[in-house]
This record gives C-alpha cells, sequence and structure tokens, in this order.
C-alpha cells in the first residue's frame, strides 16, 4: 500500500533540503554554516522510505509556493541503485522534474521548483553519512586508521563480515568514543556540538557536498 502523505506543514526559506534523518540534518546545517549559505530550509523524512510522502506532504503546504529549489539527500548504504531510484521517484511521482545523475540540478518547468538529488558518499558508492564522518576524522587523524583496521579485523569479532555501512558506523562510534572525551558516546547528530569533536567540519571530505549545496544557493 503506498505511503500516506505526511500532514502539510510550514517552511519559510526558497530552497528546501530533506534529508533521511536528524543526522543528516545536523551535517547539512554546519555545511550550510561553514559555507555561509542562506535561503534553505532543512527537514528530515524519519526514513528513505518516506521520502514519496514527505514530498507529497510538501506539495500540499500552503507554502509550498515559496520552494524554487527541492534537493534530497540521502544514503546510498549497500544497494546504490535502489536508494537513487527511491528519490527519483518520490520526485517523479509528484511530476516534479528530477536530475539524471547525483548531484545534477534539474531545471524547474511550468511553475514547479527546480530539484537535486545527493546521494552520500557519493554517486554508485556503498555508504552513507558515517562513510563520510570517518574520512573526514581519518583525513585529520590519520594515526587512528591502524586503529581502526586492527579493531576491524580482530578475529574477537566478525566485523570483517559485516557491509561497508555497518563496518562505517562502528569505525565512527569507534573514533569517537576514543578522541571525544567530554561525550565519548556522542552520536552522529550531537558530535557537532561537543567540544573535543573529531569531525573538523572543514575537511575535504565534505567538498562534494558542499560543492551541491553552493549549486543549489545560486537560483
Amino acid at each position: 500500500m503506498a505511503d500516506k502523505a505526511v500532514a502539510p506543514f510550514r517552511f519559510d526559506e526558497p530552497i528546501y533540503v530533506l534529508c533521511e534523518g536528524p543526522a543528516d540534518v545536523r551535517l547539512v546545517t554546519e555545511l550550510l554554516k561553514r559555507e555561509h549559505l542562506q535561503g534553505f530550509s532543512v527537514n528530515f523524512a524519519k526514513g528513505y522510505q518516506h521520502f514519496a510522502a514527505h514530498v507529497r506532504g510538501l506539495t500540499t503546504s500552503s507554502d509550498w509556493r515559496k520552494v524554487k529549489r527541492l534537493l534530497i539527500v540521502g544514503d546510498n548504504d549497500t544497494k546504490p541503485s535502489a536508494r537513487w531510484k527511491n528519490a527519483h521517484d518520490a520526485l517523479t511521482g509528484e511530476r516534479l522534474p528530477a536530475p539524471d545523475r547525483h548531484a545534477q540540478i534539474a531545471d524547474g518547468t511550468h511553475g514547479r521548483p527546480s530539484t537535486g538529488i545527493f546521494m552520500m558518499p557519493s554517486a554508485d558508492t556503498a555508504g552513507a553519512l558515517e562513510t563520510l564522518l570517518v574520512e573526514a576524522i581519518l583525513q585529520k587523524r590519520g594515526n587512528l586508521g591502524d586503529c581502526l583496521r586492527q579493531l576491524d579485523e580482530c578475529p574477537a569479532t566478525s566485523c570483517d563480515k559485516w557491509d561497508a555501512v555497518k563496518r562505517a558506523k562502528m569505525q565512527f562510534q569507534t573514533a569517537v568514543a576514543i578522541t571525544c572525551k567530554d561525550d565519548p558516546s556522542a552520536g552522529a547528530g550531537h558530535i557537532w556540538s561537543k567540544t573535543h569533536n573529531p569531525v573538523p567540519v572543514a575537511s575535504p571530505a565534505f567538498d562534494e557536498l558542499v560543492a551541491f549545496l553552493r549549486r543549489a544557493a545560486a537560483l
């Protein structure tokens, strides 16, 4: 049965970014602050399965007319093609223009907003938000790489048999646990407010996503 549309809600900015969850929202928000980009509303759909329902809810809002550009930021997980199609279908299901490829901006037509899709960590690459966060951590603290690899390959664990997404999540939480003195249990959505946050927001790991957001800001 098709997912029902979410109830209409209010938003004020001309660029609307739809993410999977609150941790993705926090990363996008931090990058927008880093780049001093204005005019964005950032929200989440409570999972990729609800992208279509959320977009449907947007189109029923009295604020829909304010939207000039609609972006979806999602995770590839272990099925990049399927996750891309899911995001793409969320747009075309509401007769919105949709990009042909990752990080592209599709022009709006007949009064409909332009759209874009960015799949983390990058096009056709298995992974998720944590993949980018771990990359950023290791670019700053490369000496942690051997520690994470040893744990990953430790015969006392079965991590070497996990998929790329689960391993990235494990590596991220491990890296936080051994570096974030003020909160070793901080999650991906909360690490940004910690004094000992090991994730540098200026990391080149985020450059592709930042470039996408910059293009989106150029209405």
